[in-house]
């Protein structure tokens, strides 16, 4: 069940597709808030690399023949579990400590909620190849979600600047916020949305070369969460605006990596029990709830134990007494 308009409605195959995605986080971190309130940080985000790694996997296995893809799918939905859940341990304030985990955690934050993250890198165009030299409201004559012209310009292996890319998250930024009302609504959306703009990528790129650039990614955004308590002597006399520009970077690697889940998503056939055969895509969504849905219960629910919230019995070793009796029997 979520709350939509001021009333609670419940989940199901027909509906989830119409989820916001910050709805969607929700939802999923609820499934195991249980057991991830005593994950670190760092252990949410190791179980979505290895995620990530499992789906180049199975895409390079999908060359075998008689794969079968429903394992690529598992691994794409339990990778989006993951990452969605790693966007919900980055929220907060910077600087705001958490529980016990270590105070450069509190460091390793992103700036507001999963849509803004999406929306703030890619407000209706692609920030590589058409983005404005000045933020500016769209208008009748601009397309909105122009089709990316990067494969024309090879934008993407331009050498730029320090300066030059945070100048263009400002920038992206601001044309974000002066075309708020053209944000897509829901989950669905999102994926329509990025396949209209970057379809020549996902029908030029095989499965396997989409899951590269998604490991790539993730690289980036690794990267990104240690530098945000990873400084040189010279950057500490302008410490707080160099921590800003750095979680703006942080901000935009998870967005690209989302953007390229819903591209490797496109690369895949639909299912048969798809209800709309006209797109001629699958869809994140449906993946999602094959794998943790249970329209009963119109709810996510851990595919192990069957409950809304996780009851699998597993133990995470954080008390230092608990791991130092391990060693004086």
């Amino acid at each position: 069940m979520v709350e939509q308009e001021g009333r609670e409605v419940g989940l199901s195959r027909r509906t989830i597709g119409n989820l916001d995605l910050d709805q969607l986080v929700d939802s999923i971190s609820a499934v195991y808030v249980t057991h991830d309130r005593a994950r670190p940080l760092w252990d949410v985000w190791s179980h979505a690399l290895h995620h990530a790694a499992a789906i180049a996997e199975e895409a390079r296995k999908l060359d075998c023949p008689g794969a079968p893809e429903s394992k690529l799918r598992q691994e794409i939905a339990d990778f989006t579990f993951w990452l969605l859940t790693t966007i919900f341990k980055l929220r907060g304030r910077l600087g705001e400590r958490v529980h016990e985990f270590p105070v450069r955690d509190s460091l390793v934050r992103i700036s507001g909620r999963a849509a803004d993250l999406l929306w703030n890198r890619y407000p209706g165009l692609c920030p590589w190849c058409n983005c404005p030299a000045e933020a500016s409201p769209f208008t009748y004559e601009q397309e909105l979600w122009k089709q990316c012209g990067c494969d024309q310009k090879d934008s993407q292996r331009e050498t730029k600047s320090k300066d030059a890319l945070r100048e263009r998250a400002m920038i992206t930024r601001r044309t974000a916020a002066l075309n708020a009302d053209k944000r897509p609504k829901s989950i669905d959306q999102w994926q329509a949305a990025i396949d209209e703009m970057y379809r020549s990528r996902r029908l030029r790129l095989s499965l396997k070369d989409i899951s590269l650039h998604l490991l790539e990614e993730m690289g980036e955004v690794a990267d990104g969460m240690i530098r945000m308590y990873t400084f040189l002597e010279k950057d500490l006399g302008n410490l707080q605006t160099e921590l800003y520009a750095r979680q703006r970077r942080l901000d935009d690697e998870l967005a690209d990596v989302f953007s390229w889940l819903l591209t490797l998503v496109g690369k895949l056939d639909l299912m048969d029990n798809d209800t709309d055969l006209s797109r001629g895509y699958a869809l994140l969504s449906q993946i999602l709830w094959d794998q943790y849905g249970n329209d009963e219960k119109e709810a996510f629910e851990c595919r192990h134990c069957n409950s809304r919230t996780c009851k699998c019995d597993i133990v995470i070793l954080n008390d230092q007494d608990q791991i130092d009796g391990l060693f004086l029997r």
